[in-house]
């Protein structure tokens, strides 16, 4: 997974193809999918740089980094790293509240079906 991670942030991986990488960490397993929510909070600057403003690559990206978790406490730790005042995502604020929305929407539903 490491591996495939750095691949994904070395130069042989442009820009605009970072989201499909990164879909088939997270899609792949838990621990691919923990380990690339965890690079991008540790290394946000860098994804900052090489995104810059571009809406479609950071909603994209956003969208696969997230997509995966289900879980209240999940959608909570998502919107405490957005809400820092360092980590902007520019004009994808949209796609990030659509992001958050849907993760607690499952927690939501598996909470429900946990107390019937």
């Amino acid at each position: 997974v490491d591996e495939t991670i750095e691949f994904a942030l070395s130069s042989k991986v442009r820009s605009q193809d970072l989201a499909f990488v990164f879909n088939g960490i997270c899609g792949g397993s838990k621990r691919g999918r923990d380990r690339a929510w965890e690079t991008f909070q540790n290394r946000f600057e860098e994804f900052h740089t090489r995104l810059g403003g571009g809406i479609f690559v950071w909603g994209n990206l956003i969208s696969v980094l997230t997509s995966h978790f289900n879980t209240l406490e999940m959608a909570d730790s998502i919107r405490k790293f957005f809400d820092q005042p360092h980590v902007t995502v520019g004009a994808a604020n949209r796609k990030l509240k659509q992001a958050l929305e849907d993760v607690e929407l499952k927690g939501t539903r598996i909470e429900r079906e946990r107390a019937v």
